[in-house]
């Protein structure tokens, strides 16, 4: 049985039992363009799994530490995690699954799909290593939270070139 499954048969249909359930397991293949956790890491499980009318209540706290890429200089920085977890495991009435959940397999519970989902879902989609991040320059890409490249970071607009154009025609002198 892998750390990610968790025998259940004394809670099923058993409302009001409980059982804890403390654990670090590796979760390999999380990754996304901007943040992961590597495949050797150990991700902290500390969960609480009720039985309920509806099935097995888990809840507790996943955690463990990510390496992110900033959004705006590319560095790359570890942040920790602690992501709160409060989901429920139910059969399917007719047998099907709706999407909507995690359904019990059986007897056990198969965390990894909702340990995946809560991770993913603590990875910010713009990371930065430091809010008052400078980024990088625009004209040469030299980081310029270390050095100042001397060009300006002020964005041309482009919808207004071809009268730029127009204006520099008419500042040149005529030929004749």
């Amino acid at each position: 049985m892998s750390g990610l499954v968790v025998d259940a048969s004394d809670l099923i249909g058993r409302p009001g039992r409980s059982k804890q359930i403390h654990r670090g397991v590796a979760v390999p293949g999380l990754r996304t363009a901007v943040g992961w956790v590597d495949d050797d890491a150990v991700v902290r499980l500390d969960l609480t799994m009720d039985s309920v009318t509806e099935g097995v209540v888990v809840s507790g706290s996943v955690s463990g530490t990510m390496h992110l890429s900033c959004s705006r200089c590319l560095i790359g920085y570890d942040r920790s995690f602690d992501q709160p977890v409060n989901e429920t495991f139910s059969r399917a009435a007719d047998g099907s699954d709706d999407g909507d959940g995690y359904l019990l397999a059986g007897d056990q519970i198969d965390l990894e799909p909702m340990v995946r989902d809560v991770i993913v879902l603590a990875i910010p989609p713009v990371p930065l290593h430091d809010e008052a991040c400078r980024g990088l320059c625009s004209t040469c890409g030299g980081d310029l939270n270390t050095t100042d490249c001397g060009h300006t970071q002020t964005p041309e607009d482009l919808r207004w070139a071809p009268l730029k154009a127009v204006f520099a025609d008419l500042d040149k002198p005529a030929q004749h």
